[in-house]
């Protein structure tokens, strides 16, 4: 097998027979669209990994709610192999311009996923350190309550 320009070909089912110039081109918007969702999609999963993200991992994993972050991060990574392994079929078509395709979209869907990413990754790490922040004042205060109740006694 080696990579060929051949204008007819076949692309993952039966029905998508490309077998002229129109069909290619809507080949290639579909293909890179598939690329660029895929990198959404791992971009959202690496979110749902957050320490302290969305998905956040509770200790009670009989409880609904970490049902459904479960349920959320499974879905999320599903979805994310199926659009890996369709695209990994499009490359094995052996044809340049779908591959070409392949590789421009997942090059841009990371240009565009990445710093969306980086955003709330962000986000959420200034929230954790709010939230310590947080926490030690309040535990401050509290021990010196206790000092203070202790002074007084």
């Amino acid at each position: 097998m080696t990579l060929t320009f051949a204008g007819e070909m076949q692309v993952l089912l039966r029905q998508w027979k490309v077998t002229s110039i129109n069909g290619l081109g809507g080949s290639l918007i579909a293909v890179f669209s598939l690329a660029v969702l895929y990198e959404f999609l791992s971009s959202y999963h690496r979110y749902l990994g957050l320490p302290n993200g969305r998905g956040k991992i509770t200790q009670e994993f009989g409880s609904n709610k970490s049902i459904l972050d479960h349920l959320l991060r499974t879905s999320s990574y599903i979805l994310s192999a199926i659009t890996g392994y369709l695209l990994m079929l499009v490359v094995n078509t052996f044809n340049v311009w779908l591959f070409v395709s392949v590789v421009v979209g997942l090059g841009f869907g990371f240009f565009l996923s990445n710093p969306l990413y980086m955003t709330y990754r962000n986000m959420e790490l200034q929230r954790r350190t709010q939230d310590q922040r947080n926490n030690n004042g309040v535990q401050r205060r509290s021990k010196r309550d206790k000092q203070n109740e202790k002074s007084l006694a």
